[in-house]
């Protein structure tokens, strides 16, 4: 059976926001899944720019019992189906059961995807994750032949689980054409994550307006974990991996300003290791002192101007690191003027 989720996302959420491009999709064969990406400009009168994604995953273990019930629905008033919390206890458990497990799937590798995608072309802001509602799931059972599709893409059948009210989830220039499409699905097929280091920024990130402190706090500890990854990867050795995590390391800004140039990278810069620029580790070194303030209760606030540029700082670092771990894409991800200050540091 095939089985559709979407997400509706607001271009604006995104820092900066997404300009209009035209419509991608991204094919995993081997996981018989797909995410359609297409981005709805504005209409006069109607409603405003969304990003829409679409994914779709054929599920070959739907047992014949739950299928059945697919097809044909169960004689279960709405206001029974309503009244039961998340919408599926008038259901059997199989049924309720198979319906959960394939909802939760096609959102974890949705937002794998998604993230992916977004750690190719710095995108930052946006939702932390993809989630969306399974009782707004679709499907079709049969071939593809079938043409299962209505003229917005989207699949013929909805799961039976009565009518629910749907709520507009939250919703950068990326230029994405078939060239990006077909990297980010190898990426994505030779299993490669975003790594955690950037899920721990886009945390801070996402935090920095509410609770400019824990964006702080979040930030630093990125930076800190991009380091100690980046040094494991790069000497690939138990010893390397034993001292990052049982001895005491030396201050993050000392480590980037001495030990970087020390590291075995795999992509050079002008055939060098050059350190980050003297202007990010001293916001990074800023950011470290900040840190430890408020972790000790002597910190109330942080002004939100120095916050960013400490923020915009430690996103060049993690790139910069994504670099030298042989990402060749990463490096555009930096800002100019740290690309620049990079390439005409006096070493």
């Amino acid at each position: 059976m095939l089985f559709q989720t979407y997400y509706r996302l607001d271009p604006w959420r995104f820092e900066p926001p997404l300009a209009s491009f035209a419509p991608l999709r991204f094919d995993l064969s081997n996981e018989k899944f797909s995410l359609h990406v297409q981005y709805i400009d504005a209409r006069e009168g109607e409603r405003k720019a969304e990003l829409q994604l679409r994914t779709f995953y054929e599920c070959d273990d739907v047992p014949v019992d739950v299928e059945a019930i697919f097809a044909n629905g169960l004689d279960v008033p709405l206001d029974v189906v309503l009244k039961g919390g998340d919408g599926l206890s008038a259901y059997p458990t199989n049924y309720r059961e198979c319906v959960l497990r394939i909802h939760q799937h096609m959102d974890r590798a949705a937002t794998g995807l998604f993230n992916v995608i977004r750690w190719r072309f710095k995108i930052d802001g946006g939702p932390l994750s993809l989630s969306s509602e399974w009782v707004r799931m679709r499907w079709h059972r049969g071939p593809p032949t079938d043409m299962p599709y209505d003229k917005h893409g989207f699949l013929n059948r909805q799961i039976p689980a009565g009518l629910i009210t749907l709520e507009r989830p939250e919703m950068k220039e990326v230029y994405l054409n078939q060239k990006s499409a077909e990297t980010i699905e190898e990426m994505f097929r030779i299993g490669t994550a975003q790594p955690l280091y950037h899920d721990l920024f886009r945390e801070a990130w996402q935090n920095k307006t509410d609770n400019p402190r824990s964006s702080l706090v979040m930030a630093m500890a990125a930076a800190e974990t991009a380091l100690k990854t980046t040094a494991v990867d790069l000497y690939d050795n138990l010893g390397t991996e034993w001292i990052f995590e049982n001895l005491p390391s030396p201050p993050l800004d000392r480590m980037l300003r001495d030990y970087v140039q020390l590291l075995p990278v795999r992509r050079k810069i002008n055939d060098k290791v050059r350190r980050p620029p003297k202007s990010a580790i001293t916001l990074i070194r800023d950011g470290v002192e900040f840190r430890n303030k408020i972790v000790h209760g002597r910190c109330k606030e942080i002004e939100p101007e120095k916050l960013d540029k400490i923020l915009r700082a430690v996103r060049d670092v993690l790139y910069l690191l994504d670099y030298y771990r042989g990402n060749d894409w990463a490096l555009e991800q930096c800002t100019g003027k740290f690309v620049d200050e990079l390439l005409n540091s006096i070493e």
